[in-house]
């Protein structure tokens, strides 16, 4: 099975709500994380266990 690579641009709000989707799709991978405030992504990766870069 082919995965779908997902980048997530800007972790507020919202993004919350896409990487769950993206979570719990078998065919999805969250490969990256952006934000202008690296310190909001890193909390982001945290919250939501992902290992992707930033």
């Amino acid at each position: 099975m082919r995965k779908h690579k997902i980048v997530i641009a800007g972790c507020g709000g919202m993004a919350g709500t896409w990487a769950s989707y993206a979570l719990q799709r078998k065919d999805a991978e969250v490969v990256a994380l952006v934000d202008i405030q690296k310190e909001a992504a890193e909390k982001f990766a945290v919250k939501h266990q992902l290992k992707a870069p930033i």
